[in-house]
């Protein structure tokens, strides 16, 4: 693009009239190197700007979007950092808050519908406990104790992950509602620590199928043999066990009834 020779210089007040927002962030946007005005009197120290300094802001208002801080927006900007795996980071926000969004839709419209869709779970390391003999009613109590133990023993929980739990059974009647499992594994999200314990598991990032639905717990049966049904029409290829995600129940608040209870099952696929 060629620009004019003679160009419109603008005031700083002129310039953050212009971005909708105050003086003091343009000269905040100075300090961390994002902005550089195209002129600064020498005597007076009066600061000009020209219309591609204004688009530029309009650059640092729409990172702002992604939370960053000033410096980071700089960074990102004139990418001074390594941008893979910034983008990957990102994603993985963008991903979580689909899932959460998704939850939030279901719970909001109160829809007996499941929803399908496909998603990335990023890699989450896990306090995880195992026992024999559960059903999935007996399994909310292990789910319980399981959280507790977890908190109690001084771990940090990764909140934004909530906790799930899958059958190590491969029976072909696993969570039918007839059958006890083998086994049942609780896995509740925490943040890594730097030396081995065997408490942990870590489950490596995945694309999975999910289905999310919504009431009270005894459609978990229903919902478990209709993702089956699911999986098998679309031709899915599963490369692990399936996870049941409790997003809603009496464990994030006492408050919250049955029929309010909301469910998501996932299952990694290639």
């Amino acid at each position: 693009m060629k620009y004019p020779e003679e160009r419109y210089l603008f005031t700083i007040r002129e310039a953050a009239r212009a971005c909708g927002v105050g003086r003091t962030t343009l000269l905040r946007m100075e300090e961390c190197g994002f902005l550089t005005p195209f002129r600064i009197d020498e005597k007076t120290g009066y600061r000009y700007y020209d219309a591609q300094n204004i688009a530029q802001i309009g650059q640092y208002q729409l990172l702002q979007e992604l939370n960053l801080s000033r410096n980071e927006i700089t960074d990102i900007y004139y990418q001074n950092i390594d941008m893979s795996e910034f983008i990957k980071t990102q994603r993985e926000k963008v991903n979580r808050l689909q899932r959460l969004l998704n939850t939030l839709e279901i719970r909001t419209t109160k829809s007996k519908e499941s929803k399908f869709s496909f998603v990335d779970i990023p890699e989450i390391t896990c306090y995880h406990k195992t026992e024999s003999n559960h059903t999935l009613e007996s399994a909310e109590t292990f789910a319980y104790i399981t959280h507790q133990n977890a908190i109690k023993e001084g771990y940090q929980m990764l909140g934004q992950e909530p906790m799930f739990l899958f059958a190590r059974s491969n029976a072909p009647h696993a969570f039918d509602g007839e059958h006890p499992e083998n086994e049942i594994t609780v896995c509740i999200p925490v943040v890594p620590t730097n030396s081995f314990d065997s408490n942990l598991q870590t489950f490596p990032r995945c694309h999975a199928f999910s289905m999310i639905c919504y009431g009270e717990y005894s459609i978990l049966y229903d919902m478990i043999s209709q993702f089956r049904k699911e999986i098998a029409i679309r031709e899915l290829k599963p490369i692990g066990p399936s996870r049941i995600i409790t997003h809603v129940a009496t464990y994030v608040g006492t408050h919250i009834s049955q029929e309010d209870f909301c469910y998501e099952l996932i299952i990694p696929i290639k």
